[in-house]
């Protein structure tokens, strides 16, 4: 497979290159703090990050194979989600109320 998630070993994707100040890391601040709580989820005994990373491919793979346009943080964030469900760490209607008041924080949607 030669997906986002699944590049190693793979040839012809070209050199890895640092990222520049002109680029960053995290398009939207959302994005940021979704990693940041995986991260920090994962150094708090939470679930361990081979968990998050075997849902995680499980997503990517949908959505490259269902032509899904979300993008890679979107994808990411889904199975960050699944994940917190899966644990018992949030509730869906938890889930559903955080997103609806950061949504309307966000003023985009």
């Amino acid at each position: 497979m030669n997906g986002v998630h699944d590049i190693g070993g793979s040839s012809g994707f070209g050199p890895v290159t640092d990222h520049s100040k002109a680029e960053p890391t995290f398009n939207d601040p959302w994005e940021g703090r979704a990693f940041g709580g995986a991260v920090g989820l994962t150094n708090v005994g939470r679930y361990e990050w081979r968990e998050f990373n075997s849902i995680s491919i499980e997503h990517f793979s949908r959505a490259e194979l269902s032509s899904d346009s979300s993008t890679y943080f979107q994808r990411w964030l889904t199975a960050l989600e699944e994940l917190a469900l899966k644990k018992g760490l949030v509730s869906a209607g938890e889930l559903e109320q955080r997103a609806k008041q950061l949504a309307a924080e966000d003023g985009r949607h």
